[in-house]
Parts: structure tokens; C-alpha cells; sequence
């Protein structure tokens, strides 16, 4: 049963989404009822994860197995459609989808499938497009979808645990110094000192990891090493502790950045 309900006028859906990218464009549909664009996905069903439905629903509407590359947005409209006319209150779900496994690129910029008695029309829309576009939802139109683009779903060796990537460049400039800064004002127990920018991610504003040197305010504290998490907007941080390297192997995200940790130290030396 689909987590669905009408009361009079008003209507309930609980969906999930499949952001699904091609360079600089973003696979979207229409079907036979609705004269507008919008994104491949469907309803969650009762005792189902978000995660299963959105799986599935690209099963039966894009006949391929995707994979799940990491949650981008939830979001919660409140919208009359223009089909039915009812008003919706929707909580959606949205996912990057990893399609690169599939057959999916080569079905062309336009295409169509059929799921039941319902007809799917697909096609690549350029990002630039969606301004001028009859397309839902529409925060997509003003959403930095290039930087999401720049993670796309594909697969390499620089994609790091939960959509992070290594950084280019891992000196920390004096921007980023600021972003730090902004993000431990206040910061009470422990001093913090940027080594190095390990990786970095795009998702609900830009997150750094950095390798810091950490020291407990205690006399006598040794200085340790720690990765902190910051998210830029709002500017918050998030600390593993104020442990070693070695003490903190532990975490999955560090022992993907191990080599990257080890080539920074060998340069500092």
C-alpha cells in the first residue's frame, strides 16, 4: 500500500526522487497526464525504506537496477496540482542516483517506456533549460545543480566514503582558514590547528574534512591528529576527537584517506 491519502480536497504523498545526471543535464519525465517535466520516482509503500522504493521505482519505470550514490535533499512542499487540482502535501525524498552500470546513456536523449497501462516519456533536459522549463519541482530551477553535477554518480577512484572526495589541492588557503575559523569560534576544551584539506563533498551547502593537529587544554597535553567535519553553511563542525591517527583508524572515512594522510606527512617532513 502506498503511503498515500485524500481527505476531501486535501492530499498526502510521501514519494521519493532519482536525481540522475549526464554531464550537464538531468534525466526527467512526463506521462500521459501531466503536461509538465518531472523526476523519475514514485511512492514509498508502507513498511518500506526510502531507499528500497527508490531502487525499485527505477526498476519499474526505467527497467534498470541503479544504485544509490547518496541522499541530496528532503524536502516538504505544500502545492495545488495542476491536474487534479487537489493540494498536495508532499515529503519527498531525493537521491543521486549511479546509473553508469546500466544501459541507460544509451537510449539516446529522448525515449520512451511503458509500465502498465502507463506510458513514460524520458528525456536529458540541459540544467540551463529548467528556468524556461513547465517542470516540478520547481526549487530544482534555482538549485546549484552544478555542484551537485560535479559529484556526479560515476564511480573513480578519487570518490571517497559517502560521496566525499579527495581534494585537489590540499593546502588549506586563507578562505578556507576563515571557513575553519567561523566554524570553532567558541570552541572550548581542545585547540585545533589545519594541517591539510583531506577531501570535501557537496551536500546541503559545501563540507570540508581537515587534517588538524589536536592538543587537549591541559598541561602537559601531547598534540595529537583528528579529522574535523565542517559544513560551510551554517558554518558547524563535527570532530572524531582529539585522537591520533592511529588511535582512529577505525573510521571507514579515514582508512579511505590513509594514503592521502600518509602523502601530506611525507611532505611535511
Amino acid at each position: 500500500m502506498d503511503i498515500s491519502f485524500i481527505s476531501g480536497q486535501d492530499k498526502f504523498n510521501y514519494r521519493v526522487c532519482a536525481i540522475i545526471l549526464s554531464g550537464n543535464k538531468i534525466l526527467a519525465m512526463h506521462d500521459e497526464r501531466s503536461p509538465y517535466y518531472y523526476l523519475p520516482g514514485g511512492r514509498v509503500r508502507m513498511g518500506e525504506t526510502a531507499e528500497d522504493a527508490v531502487v525499485r521505482e527505477m526498476e519499474e519505470e526505467l527497467e534498470i537496477q541503479a544504485k544509490i550514490v547518496r541522499p541530496l535533499w528532503l524536502n516538504q512542499g505544500f502545492f495545488t496540482e495542476d491536474v487534479d487540482r487537489l493540494n498536495y502535501h508532499e515529503i519527498c525524498l531525493y537521491f543521486l542516483m549511479d546509473v553508469c552500470e546500466t544501459n541507460l546513456l544509451e537510449k539516446g536523449e529522448r525515449f520512451t517506456l511503458h509500465e502498465g497501462k502507463h506510458t513514460h516519456d524520458f528525456e536529458w533536459l540541459e540544467f540551463d533549460r529548467l528556468q524556461e522549463e513547465y517542470f516540478y519541482p520547481t526549487f530544482l530551477k534555482t538549485e546549484k545543480i552544478t555542484e551537485v553535477a560535479d559529484f556526479d554518480a560515476e564511480t573513480n577512484i578519487n570518490e571517497m566514503f559517502g560521496g566525499w572526495r579527495q581534494a585537489d589541492d590540499p593546502q588549506v588557503t586563507e578562505e578556507l582558514n576563515e571557513v575553519f575559523e567561523k566554524a570553532l569560534k567558541g570552541l572550548l576544551g581542545v585547540n585545533y590547528i589545519p594541517v591539510a584539506l583531506v577531501s570535501k563533498q557537496v551536500v546541503n551547502g559545501k563540507n570540508y574534512c581537515f587534517l588538524c593537529e589536536a592538543t587537549v587544554v591541559y598541561p602537559g597535553a601531547e598534540t595529537g591528529y583528528s579529522l574535523v567535519y565542517i559544513n560551510e553553511v551554517p558554518a558547524v563542525m563535527h570532530s572524531i576527537g582529539a585522537a591520533s591517527l592511529l588511535q582512529a583508524v577505525h573510521d571507514p572515512l579515514l582508512l579511505k584517506f590513509c594514503p592521502i594522510i600518509f602523502y601530506i606527512f611525507r611532505n611535511m617532513i
